[in-house]
């Protein structure tokens, strides 16, 4: 199967991106990207390819996708083939390396969320704990302004900076 590359769209007063994702399905073709993904299935289930594993996701799924690794999720048909009101909804960050400038993860308060980083090009589960306080801070940051964003996005790193509960997904 081939895959595209995605040139994400980027608000231009925004350092990184978080939108929430709802719909019947979620529309992105098997891709890739050089940003960093951060998904959260708020509601739905289906299958998640991610570079060559395929597996199961369902509500509350949360998955850190490295940096140009190819990923797609694939409703299930009750979320695809339903007239009513059965949409999926799915939350999801965007960030380059350098969105803060090229300093930002080499200075040594980042090391250990850059050995997150390293494993994350090969797709990453996150579980237990860490799962629920990170579903929890991303339900909210679609509706922060800017500081209250970056500063859960920051929350987010400290919480992937500790040991976790986690499953790697690609090879």
């Amino acid at each position: 199967m081939e895959y595209v590359e995605l040139n994400l769209p980027q608000e231009p007063d925004k350092s990184f991106v978080v939108f929430k994702e709802i719909g019947k399905f979620f529309p992105c073709p098997w891709h890739y990207h050089p940003e960093y993904e951060l998904v959260s299935v708020v509601k739905s289930t289906g299958r998640r390819m991610v570079g060559d594993n395929i597996g199961y996701f369902e509500e509350g799924d949360l998955v850190f996708i490295g940096s140009s690794l190819p990923h797609l999720w694939v409703n299930d048909a009750k979320f695809i083939n339903r007239k009513d009101n059965y949409l999926a909804e799915a939350i999801v960050i965007h960030f380059k390396e350098n969105f803060l400038g090229d300093r930002l993860f080499k200075i040594p308060e980042m090391e250990s969320f850059n050995s997150f980083l390293k494993m994350s090009n090969r797709g990453i589960v996150v579980k237990g704990d860490a799962k629920e306080k990170i579903n929890s801070i991303m339900k909210k940051m679609p509706n922060l302004n800017g500081l209250q964003r970056l500063s859960s996005l920051f929350s987010i790193f400290n919480i992937l900076s500790e040991p976790l509960d986690y499953e790697l997904l690609a090879s």
